[in-house]
């Protein structure tokens, strides 16, 4: 196990890995191929990456509560002004009156070129008193793409809605604000653990050993109350009547779930279709390839996890771009598999943001995810490492559980993707001046190491306002 590669999805129809672990040492290969070929949006990753963490940092003097929307500003980002635009901006007015927030619609869209052109030239330029720390994208995915999103999530704390319906753009709007203003409403301050233990199964035995039982000691040391289905016990079944809840009780302030992602394999419209209800789902420990999946169809219309937020590690659990960022560089045809036509959220969350009495937020992954992004696989035997790559999810769920907005609650996140993308910047450069680098083994392992690291963090990403918190009483 700690000379491969694993990631966390399984395939539609079959109890099979979505990418058979990856041997280092071909992968290695891979790595130095790509670079050595031209790759001018990672050289502009890179270089958006170090300017953001400045400008990110002068919020930090002029604001110093950055877990207040109020104080911080709040926006929604539109694509440009049309009638589909505007529909959307009415639908959700209650949510920007009560934020006392502004409407932004792009002169052009963010998607064309490089996004980080908007951001330099649009975000970065606006007054330090005027410019927004908390942002909403909404509305089409051609005309803001994910890119765009998790490149403006350096400087800013940003979140998503995509929905197909107009409507349930005001459904959201209408649950978020009256949750926040009625006085009765609240959270539990308390969790919900889920993480499922395949037999065999690398990625699932990683994620549960290393991710999910620390994050579980670390709030029960804390005399937070924690409830954990693990293993035999991570049912649909039994995840699906914890999450109902007895009708009575508050729901969970958070529900946080480690799992394999369905992914749908297949080109043709049948497919298409079935990925779009069923890529990203939850494979629960039941699973036998059909049944045993935790997906929107099975979401009650009952109250469900009203006013929680939801924190998912799986495959595609919060949608899938129509380019992966990693087939470019890895060259496997199992990525190219469940690729859709074009962008689209997950079927799972935007059925959750859209349910009247359902969660407020959901924090997810694009693409495939690997345990890169809280583990060193190289390393485990040892355990060593662990405790530093763990550092954003440990933040993100203490945060949230102290009464921290989303947004703020990932911010580590996206201060760890920066990082990694001006070292990248910093290793490409060397190995521009000496290609016998990529002959040392020890020097690929570190570039695997970052290189893997960096692209798995980067795709979390916040569905829902990034300024919606648990309210615990």
């Amino acid at each position: 196990m700690a000379d491969q590669i694993l990631v966390n999805g399984m395939v539609w129809g079959r109890k099979e890995p979505l990418v058979a672990p990856i041997d280092y040492d071909v992968f290695a290969q891979s790595i130095m191929e790509a670079l050595r070929r031209d790759k001018e949006h990672f050289r502009a990753d890179s270089s958006h990456g170090i300017k953001a963490i400045v400008s990110r940092s002068g919020f930090e003097f002029q604001a110093p509560n950055l877990n207040d929307p109020l104080e911080t500003k709040w926006a929604l980002l539109l694509p440009p002004r049309d009638q589909e635009s505007e529909a959307i901006a009415a639908a959700l007015d209650p949510l920007i009156q009560h934020r006392k927030g502004q409407v932004i619609y792009s002169p052009a869209s963010p998607g064309a070129a490089f996004p980080e052109t908007w951001i330099d030239e649009q975000y970065s330029q606006m007054n330090d008193i005027d410019r927004p720390y908390y942002v909403m994208l909404a509305g089409n995915l051609n005309a803001i793409p994910f890119r765009f999103q998790y490149l403006l999530d350096i400087q800013a704390a940003v979140g998503r809605l995509s929905f197909d319906r107009l409507d349930d753009y005001n459904k959201y709007a209408k649950k978020v604000v009256d949750f926040e203003t009625q006085a009765m409403a609240h959270v539990a301050r308390q969790a919900l653990f889920f993480a499922t233990e395949h037999d065999g199964d690398g990625a699932t035995l990683v994620s549960r050993q290393h991710m999910t039982d620390p994050l579980v000691k670390m709030l029960r040391e804390k005399d937070i109350p924690v409830s954990y289905l693990a293993g035999a016990e991570a049912t649909q079944m039994e995840l699906l009547d914890r999450l109902k809840g007895d009708g009575i009780a508050p729901a969970p302030a958070l529900v946080y779930t480690a799992s394999h992602g369905l992914g749908i394999p297949g080109s043709d419209s049948a497919a298409e279709a079935t990925r779009r209800k069923l890529q990203g789902a939850l494979v629960c420990q039941d699973y036998d390839g059909r049944s045993g999946v935790f997906c929107a169809d099975v979401v009650p219309e009952t109250p469900f996890l009203h006013g929680s937020i939801v924190f998912s590690f799986a495959c595609y659990g919060a949608g899938t771009p129509k380019q992966s960022d990693f087939f470019h560089w890895i060259r496997r045809p199992e990525l190219l598999t469940c690729r859709p036509d074009i962008d689209f959220i997950a079927a799972l969350p935007k059925r959750l943001l859209a349910h009247p009495q359902g969660p407020l937020a959901f924090s997810g992954h694009l693409d495939p995810a690997w345990v890169y992004s809280f583990a060193n696989p190289s390393q485990i035997a040892t355990d060593k490492g662990w405790g530093s790559r763990m550092g954003p999810f440990r933040q993100a769920v203490g945060h949230l559980l102290q009464g921290a907005t989303i947004g703020y609650a990932m911010k580590r996140f996206n201060e760890v993707y920066a990082t990694l993308s001006a070292k990248l910047a910093c290793i490409e450069d060397n190995f521009l001046c000496n290609a016998s680098l990529g002959e040392n083994k020890q020097w690929t392992r570190n570039l695997i190491d970052i290189w893997m690291t960096r692209n798995d963090t980067q795709n979390f990403i916040v569905l829902g306002d990034p300024a919606v918190k648990a309210k615990m009483q």
